[in-house]
């Protein structure tokens, strides 16, 4: 008798190796962002360049303003999908424990050391005196929120514990439709824009409150489309031909309101964003519509 192969036993729970592909294509291009930044690109950075104003790029500003649509929300839209998995393998103290070991001890660690640490090694190779225990003390003196981009740790950190503490909230919210979430995303990003000046952030976790309701609504979507295995290869579709359609609508039309405001402007305002970040207004409210349609496409 020949021999007999033996059935091929299924392969144990692995890495999601699509999504570690996708993380390390959002990485790369936030580095790209940042470094567009003091260049005529959007947003605030450390280096501001003597010979660029901000917007006075109209591919960076471009650029930059189509990558603040996504790249982080769907950063938090896959940890709600991966943590959604982790959570059911371990009880929640184990969970918890992992969570903050990964997370917390990163944040803690380059909140205390990294800008006293960045101080000295400026002030040393200007030729200045860094007493690197004088700029220690007086970092540690003054603490006001975590440090630069361990905002997206901490506040990951917090949509974990809250999601391991509740795990029934995301799931209690089948009837929630796609489009209710991104109404109530919409209105939270337009209202917390009316009191909050542009580029202001919430002290603590330094994240930007306008933002914070899209990073909220992509994580909470991500644990609800979660692949049911840990070895599929897919998650639950969210876009359906006719909300994808909706949202390209969406987003062409606003869009383009938000192109003749800009092209209205004058000089060098005429790529600039500051003005949508504020206020109660058509512009600003357009670009929330904007922002979030355009983002989870």
């Amino acid at each position: 008798m020949g021999q007999t192969n033996p059935k091929p036993s299924a392969p144990p729970p692995g890495r999601l190796y699509h999504l570690d592909n996708v993380r390390t294509f959002l990485t790369i291009l936030v580095i790209f962002h940042h470094t567009a930044i003091p260049y005529g690109g959007l947003g605030s950075w450390k280096y501001v360049s003597p010979h660029h104003a901000q917007g006075s790029s109209p591919i960076l500003t471009a650029f930059n303003a189509l990558n603040q649509t996504f790249f982080m929300g769907s950063f938090f839209y896959m940890s709600g999908i991966m943590s959604s998995q982790s959570l059911p393998r371990k009880s929640v103290p184990q969970f918890l424990k992992t969570k903050w070991i990964k997370l917390g001890i990163p944040v803690v660690v380059y909140t205390l050391l990294a800008p006293p640490t960045q101080v000295a090694v400026i002030r040393l190779l200007r030729g200045t005196h860094a007493e690197f225990r004088q700029v220690l003390t007086a970092h540690l003196k003054a603490p006001r929120s975590v440090s630069g981009p361990m905002w997206y740790p901490a506040l990951l950190l917090l949509f974990d514990t809250a999601y391991a503490l509740l795990p029934h909230i995301p799931l209690s919210l089948p009837n929630l439709a796609f489009s209710h979430i991104m109404l109530l995303d919409i209105a939270a990003c337009s209202l917390l824009r009316i009191p909050s000046p542009a580029h202001r952030v919430f002290a603590p976790l330094s994240v930007r409150p306008d933002y914070f309701p899209q990073y909220l609504s992509a994580y909470i979507l991500g644990t609800r489309s979660a692949p049911k295995e840990r070895t599929s290869a897919s998650a639950s579709a969210l876009l359906t031909p006719p909300r994808r359609n909706a949202l390209l609508a969406t987003s062409v039309l606003s869009a383009s309101f938000l192109i003749s405001v800009l092209r209205s402007r004058p000089g060098a305002d005429a790529y600039s964003f500051v003005f949508l970040h504020s206020g109660f207004s058509a512009a600003s409210f357009a670009y929330a519509v904007w922002n979030e349609s355009t983002g989870f496409l």
